[in-house]
């Protein structure tokens, strides 16, 4: 979670010390979020974790962590949606935020 928000931190300084290019990083934002959700599932819910990292089993400890992180991520959407709309042009807006938005639910 703590990589995830990072990496996110990092998208919106690009996206403000290159306003030319906010559109690209929000879809790259887009992508890691969806990205993140994929493989949390795998991992948790898929028990893909216990091959990758050994462990024996998954526990109600990794589901709970596992859902605060995400519930986290949830939370914080709505402001990296502002941070990041603020510098895209108009006519890319709307696709955009349908594509964040989906990525919401």
């Amino acid at each position: 979670g703590l990589i995830l928000l990072k990496m996110l931190s990092e998208y919106i300084d690009m996206n403000n010390m290159l306003p030319t290019l906010s559109s690209e990083v929000v879809h790259r934002v887009v992508e890691i979020l969806k990205f993140f959700n994929t493989r949390t599932c795998q991992l948790i819910l898929g028990a893909g974790a216990m091959q990758v990292s050994g462990l024996k089993s998954i526990t109600s400890k990794h589901l709970a962590l596992a859902s605060q992180v995400i519930s986290f991520v949830y939370a914080i959407i709505p402001e990296i949606r502002r941070v990041l709309f603020l510098k895209v042009p108009e006519a890319r807006k709307a696709l955009l935020l349908s594509e964040i938005d989906r990525v919401a639910q």
